[in-house]
């Protein structure tokens, strides 16, 4: 009989009839009855403290209702927490995420697509769930940290029910779900809006694996439907959720489970089918580490390993983005990562019959670690957020122990197990809260960032952008000379300096930037755009014109570009195409204020007041704050007779902004009108 048949007799047998026992276990009740015998010296021996334990023994209903608290309590100090880093280009700047009209390109092309970027990631459902968002809410960030904190306590309920399917022990479900819930590494996960697509691509890859085992020993369709569906959204959600496959047949092998063919061949079908979508039907940007070949990654994955094991144990000072660098063999960390490896692998192999739960956690870990280990490139060689779901083969194990100590123990001294679990729920939740802080504040977490990062130009950068937006755009510049200076090829440090340039009056040198962004990236429509702002400010057209027809042709939903150029042609005289381009760019992006506004403006111009007036409400609908349309709406009330909504217009446009001299005469106008009519 194996330790953990015997494990489960002696947990369960006060509680259960043998008869019950030798079903949950799959196995002959004279077996059990033969053992409980042998054993009942120890049974008697206990049962008197056992009861005592049954009487505390929490039911599925109070261990959801735990798992449900600790997963929120955790993460309640992020809901304030500001947009930083990949959340500027997943949903501040993405066109793709203001209009429903989107909805088919979220699941044609990839992540980057709504800013005019190239990327590497695919996943639409991720980039739906903001744009269900951005609808409702906007770019008021609570909301998003909100549907963060739900998909992570999904992930831990559906921790909790698969690990109860796979070894039929409360406790063993327990502790792992509650060491997933509260751990310190999950922030970059969680805490982190872009880091949704962690969550996602776990709910739906362990409740893939749930439904899977289910369909094993089910009756009609039903469950195959749920499966099917569950493993298309997995897949949708995010790339590493290929590795299901392999996790099915892990299952197998650790259980002894037969495999059911047709359900198999048709996941593995759909998987092929999505592997040839991703790879021959979109494109593939590449990374740093496109042109290194494996076995030169090979030694960072090893460093990797060992950072990991530090990070589970001892979750101190962690921090984002680990840059993507090549180490040597003879690296101490890689020889250490190698030995954990082979230490860990071997002795999971050599003991699988005896120690199933060991031998699963150990593969489950390294399996789904493959998709991000860099031995296929990605962007960094390790990361936090990379651990979301290869860490509950870690809790498993860690759970065992406290299982295998609370079953081995005796008396009151059984209790010690439940102690420790708590104490260590409670430590890690002080370090997640912690770590959440990390999160909240943009200019924080990048310095910080940069105290274990000092090289990072990416960090810089972000650092710089942050700087401007608290309108010090001198330290800006400091920054993005600092990133450049670590990598000359950044294109996105050159197009923002020459953005900044821009603000303070030195165009020359912004023109200068935006050509240097443009050389390292003729694709890249943002640094077309703004040499077009720049030459119209210098009054060069036929440059402003080049510039932003070059943006509009790299990237046709750049519609800040278009209603630019839009407003270049109009006023060059070409107002038919102006007035088209603006109708385009409305419907690429139904949300950008500007494009109604310098429409409605073109209308006026026309002497059609009547129909630039809807585009002007809908304008302001969007931006309340816009005193020039306030004011030229007014002026198209006063052409169309209306003179009291006119003078709202205007005293509106002087309560956004009390200098704005053309709104004040106009007022002054209307008010001598209206005192004349009465």
């Amino acid at each position: 009989m194996r330790q953990d048949e015997k494990d489960y007799i002696l947990a369960n047998f006060p509680a259960k009839s043998p008869g019950e026992i030798a079903r949950g276990l799959g196995i002959r009740e004279s077996k059990v009855r033969k053992f409980i015998e042998k054993n009942k010296n120890k049974i008697n021996r206990d049962k008197g403290f056992l009861k005592t334990l049954r009487e505390i023994r929490l039911p599925v209903a109070g261990s959801v209702i735990i798992l449900i608290i600790m997963s929120v309590a955790v993460y309640v100090n992020i809901i304030g927490g500001q947009f930083l880093l990949d959340d500027d280009l997943l949903i501040k700047d993405n066109t793709y995420v203001k209009s429903w009209v989107h909805i088919p390109r979220l699941f044609t092309v990839d992540m980057g697509e709504g800013i005019g970027i190239q990327s590497n990631y695919y996943r639409p459902l991720q980039m739906l769930t903001y744009m269900v968002e951005y609808h409702f809410w906007k770019l008021n960030e609570k909301p998003y940290h909100i549907t963060n904190i739900l998909l992570h306590t999904l992930v831990v309920l559906a921790v909790y029910w698969m690990v109860n399917i796979l070894f039929k022990n409360n406790f063993l479900a327990l502790a792992t779900a509650l060491l997933h819930a509260v751990h310190p590494i999950q922030p970059e996960s969680v805490a982190y809006i872009s880091g949704r697509g962690d969550c996602m691509v776990a709910l739906f890859t362990v409740l893939s694996f749930i439904l899977y085992i289910k369909q094993l020993n089910a009756r009609g369709f039903g469950v195959y439907i749920s499966l099917f569906l569950c493993y298309i959204t997995a897949l949708f959600s995010k790339e590493n959720s290929l590795v299901l496959p392999g996790i099915f047949l892990l299952y197998h092998f650790t259980f002894r489970k037969r495999i059911k063919i047709y359900p198999f061949v048709l996941l593995c079908l759909t998987s092929f089918l999505y592997l040839f979508f991703r790879l021959t039907l979109m494109k593939e940007g590449s990374t740093d580490m496109s042109a290194v070949g494996i076995l030169q990654r090979v030694p960072g994955f090893f460093v990797a390993i060992t950072g990991y094991m530090k990070m589970l144990v001892f979750p101190f000072g962690l921090y984002m983005g680990h840059e993507t660098k090549l180490f040597s063999m003879l690296n101490p960390q890689a020889v250490l990562g190698a030995l954990i490896t082979v230490f860990l692998v071997v002795s999971a192999v050599l003991f699988h019959k005896k120690q199933r739960l060991y031998f699963f956690s150990v593969m489950w870990f390294f399996m789904t670690l493959m998709p991000v280990s860099n031995l296929y490139p990605v962007a960094f060689f390790m990361a936090d957020h990379y651990l979301y779901i290869p860490a509950i083969g870690f809790f498993l194990i860690a759970a065992q122990g406290l299982r295998y100590m609370r079953d081995r123990l005796e008396g009151r001294m059984r209790m010690v197990p439940y102690g420790i679990l708590a104490a260590v729920v409670v430590f890690f939740s002080v370090l997640t809260i912690y770590q959440n802080k990390y999160w909240s504040n943009a200019k924080y977490f990048y310095e910080r960032t940069l105290k274990y990062q000092p090289y990072s130009p990416r960090m810089y950068s972000n650092l710089a952008k942050e700087y401007v937006l608290r309108d010090k755009p001198f330290e800006a510049i400091k920054y993005y000379k600092k990133a450049i200076e670590i990598n000359p090829a950044f294109v996105n440090a050159h197009y923002n300096l020459g953005v900044t340039y821009n603000m303070i009056g030195e165009k020359q040198k912004a023109i200068e930037s935006c050509m240097r962004a443009i050389r390292f990236d003729p694709s890249f429509t943002h640094a077309y755009n703004i040499l077009g702002v720049v030459y119209w400010s210098m009054g060069e057209k036929e440059k402003a014109i080049d510039a932003y027809n070059k943006a509009v042709m790299t990237s046709p939903s750049n519609v800040i570009a278009m209603s630019n150029l839009a407003a270049v042609l109009y006023q060059t005289g070409d107002k038919g195409r102006a007035k088209e381009l603006l109708e385009r760019a409305i419907r690429a992006n139904p949300d950008y204020s500007p494009s109604y506004a310098n429409l409605g403006f073109m209308y006026s111009e026309d002497g059609k007041h009547e129909k630039a007036i809807p585009y002007y409400i809908r304008a302001l609908e969007l931006n309340p704050q816009d005193a020039n349309t306030y004011n030229n709406l007014g002026k198209s009330y006063f052409e169309t007779g209306d003179l009291q909504r006119a003078e709202k217009s205007f005293e509106r446009a002087l309560q956004i902004d009390p200098g704005h001299a053309n709104a004040a005469n106009n007022l002054k106008v209307i008010r001598y009108r209206l005192q004349q009519g009465r």
